[in-house]
């Protein structure tokens, strides 16, 4: 198990390292951590967790997709969401949220629900944010690579809680690297 946790982290620091740099290979890269991490956090029952895999492979695809387009189209550019998709994300968390901790709790009542749940939401809407080239992307993975940190620790997965550390760490760069080629000024 640890060796694939090691394939797992390798994979997931070398896709936010390609996502921060625009690069298109971030989305291959990506399902394959997405696939390692569904095995691994499944059978170390974070189920809420399983789902947020399900979801990233899902627009990871779309991303690839939509990113392969505007690669052909125009040099990288990123953009800032409106107020109206901010609030958008923002009711979506909080009913994702709600969702999942109804279903998690009929299935596997336990303390971490609450924080798998909205930490699955937030990154769900993280990385859809991604595939749509939304900066604010970044802000979440900081708060969800904080939850994560604890919650793998507390589960004793001191892989995936080192990969959330050193995501929080990427999340700035690619902060940082995305704010360079942002084109739409924050205005709305």
């Amino acid at each position: 198990m640890i060796l694939l946790e090691i394939i797992g982290v390798a994979c997931g620091i070398a896709g936010i390292v390609l996502t921060a740099k625009g690069n298109i290979f971030n989305f291959p890269v990506g399902i394959v951590n997405v696939l390692i991490t569904a095995y691994i956090v499944f059978i170390n029952g974070l189920y809420a967790d399983v789902v947020q895999q399900f979801f990233y492979l899902i627009v990871l695809v779309i991303g690839w997709l939509s990113w392969n387009k505007s690669h052909q189209q125009e040099q990288q550019q990123f953009y800032h969401s409106t107020i109206n998709e901010r609030i958008l994300y923002f009711v979506a968390i909080v009913i994702l949220s709600a969702c999942l901790s109804v279903l998690l709790y009929r299935f596997n009542p336990n303390a971490y629900l609450l924080l798998d749940a909205a930490g699955t939401a937030m990154a769900i809407i993280a990385q859809y944010m991604i595939a749509r080239k939304k900066i604010e992307n970044w802000y979440l993975w900081l708060i969800v690579n904080s939850l994560y940190t604890y919650l793998f620790f507390a589960k004793e997965l001191y892989a995936y809680c080192g990969l959330s550390i050193i995501y929080f760490f990427l999340a700035i760069v690619g902060l940082l690297a995305w704010k360079k080629n942002t084109i739409q000024p924050f205005i709305n």
